[in-house]
């Protein structure tokens, strides 16, 4: 028998001792037969033990001394800051060895307090000496303890070296010399001991799938023991009707939230206190490990949280597998989606501003589905309608406005398979928002429903046409000869030729309001268009020259932003 003192003192930090305490716990649940009486002045860790020597002893702080209760009844004073334990013998008739007991401690209490001392007394009813017996109790105790000690840091070098949630489940494995299984939140396999393979048919179908059947899901939520296992941190024996054998289960937290399971499979021997000690340190280790990924250390335990990701990492390779996971997941998505990013950068100097602004967002619309990805609150809508309504959009703007942030909305899409393509699209419309909006609040990007703070993916389409060749081919190369002669001329005189006709064809030619965007007179206005004309030569009537034109001032402008 091996009683370890284990303590989470906080989330994540792993710690073994052997206490005076534990070792009080242990004896009274060895020597149940006997009668046991402590006094703990002060909590303290034992390091050592060793018999009282009746010629005197140098007592240490941290060491238990053994000894008969004659070696001390008759001293004044105990000795002061060190760990005492106790026999007291008894004379073979049950009245006698009770008030035998109760007089040895009552004794002890009535001798001169002494300062941090603990003790320990045990009732030995046949006279017997088992003083033996109990050194090597507790001897066998700090062999348990050095064991847990080495497997407790071999469980961290394994999370120093930082090479993965695999290896840590392989040293594992390693340890407990027992298959391991380790699964999310949403039931996804992150890992499992190909040192030491899983027998289960069913697991290992689940191993080779990447994650649980909805079947399985269902059964195991409502299993009573997982849902023990949930609500407490100890660790579960489980026994489940979809899946063969007996299973030592310990859920993984982080932040107070579920973000997942690590399982042991009983396979050839019987589960020990030892493997429940040691797959809780197992737990706290796995959970420091996945807190290096912004996944799991932003997660909210939500099902859905997973498959988003998985789309995006490119994790779900088949439209099936993506039905197949839906169904797990306890919510729909429906045909009127939209997404969008917001952009965090600069505005998170901790993953509490995660959880702070993905609260507010859930409070403006509760149905919706948001996750961390890449320094972006992505925010998943699902409308009963096809459009956003205006009620939406000054929501998203107010908050927008009252955090100092900024976001790009996606068109509508219908299927979650788009999930990762839509989010490019707005990630790429932030990003040209930054290169064409900066310190220019008229450029002709800013179109349709655009405000400073609400991008829309609409309005930035021909960038994103463009961006797609940029680097392929030169640019240059597609823009109207015109537009070239302009930009050459403007340069070797210093006009702005170019930047009248832009704003002409952005005001459908409109003499007028072209002027008083650019600060001039009309007739001025007037009279640079003819002379654009007749340096150019360009026909303002034919709609295919000024698509052109209008193609051509687009590819300046990105390439003038983006260089």
């Amino acid at each position: 028998m091996c009683i370890v003192h284990y303590n989470e003192r906080r989330e994540g930090e792993i710690f073994v001792e052997l206490t005076f305490e534990t070792v009080y716990n242990a004896l009274a649940k060895e020597f149940s037969d006997n009668g046991l009486w402590s006094h703990l002045e002060t909590p303290r860790e034992i390091c050592g033990i060793k018999f009282i020597d009746p010629n005197g002893t140098d007592y240490q702080e941290h060491v238990l001394y053994i000894g008969d209760i004659n070696t001390l009844e008759q001293a004044s004073k105990l000795p002061d800051n060190t760990n005492l334990l106790l026999i007291s013998r008894g004379d073979g008739e049950e009245r006698q060895e009770d008030f035998r007991f109760r007089e040895d401690a009552q004794s002890l209490q009535r001798i001169e307090k002494t300062d941090n001392t603990n003790i320990i007394i045990v009732h030995s009813k046949e006279k017997q000496d088992i003083s033996g017996e109990i050194f090597n109790f507790i001897q066998d105790l700090f062999i348990g303890n050095y064991k847990m000690m080495n497997n407790s840091a071999e469980l961290l070098n394994s999370l120093i070296k930082g090479r993965g949630l695999k290896y840590v489940v392989k040293i594992g494995t390693k340890i407990l010399n027992k298959p391991i299984v380790l699964i999310d939140s949403s039931f996804k396999v992150l890992a499992h001991s190909e040192n030491r393979p899983v027998q289960d048919p069913l697991w290992n179908n689940y191993i080779a799938n990447g994650y649980c059947s909805y079947e399985f899901i269902q059964t195991v939520k409502h299993n009573q023991t997982l849902q023990k296992l949930n609500k407490n941190n100890t660790p579960q024996l489980i026994t489940c009707e979809a899946s063969q054998g007996l299973k030592m289960v310990k859920n993984i937290k982080i932040k107070d939230k579920i973000a997942g399971y690590v399982i042991i499979f009983e396979d050839e021997g019987s589960f020990s206190k030892e493997d429940s000690k040691l797959i809780s340190q197992l737990s706290n280790v796995l959970a420091e490990e996945m807190k290096k990924h912004d996944y799991y250390k932003n997660s909210t335990g939500l099902m859905y949280e997973n498959l988003l990701l998985d789309l995006l990492d490119d994790n779900i390779s088949s439209e099936q597998t993506v039905r197949a996971r839906v169904q797990n997941t306890p919510c729909s998505f429906g045909e009127n989606l939209y997404l969008i990013a917001i952009s965090l950068g600069q505005n998170l100097p901790n993953h509490y501003c995660v959880d702070y602004y993905r609260e507010q967002v859930k409070t403006m619309f509760p149905h919706c589905k948001a996750i961390y990805y890449q320094d972006y609150l992505l925010v998943l809508l699902d409308l009963p309608e096809e459009k956003m309504g205006k009620e939406i959009l000054d929501k998203l703007i107010n908050f927008l406005e009252n955090n100092g942030l900024w976001a790009a909305v996606s068109d509508k899409f219908s299927s979650i398979m788009e999930f990762k393509r839509q989010f490019l699209k707005v990630k790429n419309t932030l990003e040209f928002g930054q290169l064409l909006l900066k310190g220019k609040k008229d450029s002709s990007a800013n179109m349709n429903q655009d405000t400073d703070k609400l991008l829309f993916y609409e309005s930035y389409k021909p960038y994103d046409l463009i961006s797609t060749f940029n680097g392929q081919t030169d640019l240059m190369d597609y823009c109207h000869s015109g537009v070239i002669e302009l930009q050459f001329y403007d340069q070797e005189n210093g006009t702005a030729y170019l930047r009248c006709l832009q704003e002409y064809l952005n005001t459908n030619q409109n003499i007028n309001e072209a002027a008083e965007k650019l600060y001039i007179h009309r007739n001025t206005m007037r009279n640079r268009i003819s002379k654009i004309i007749d340096m150019t030569e360009l026909n303002l009537e034919n709609s295919q020259t000024i698509f052109h034109l209008q193609l051509s001032l687009l590819i300046l402008e990105y390439l003038r932003k983006a260089t």
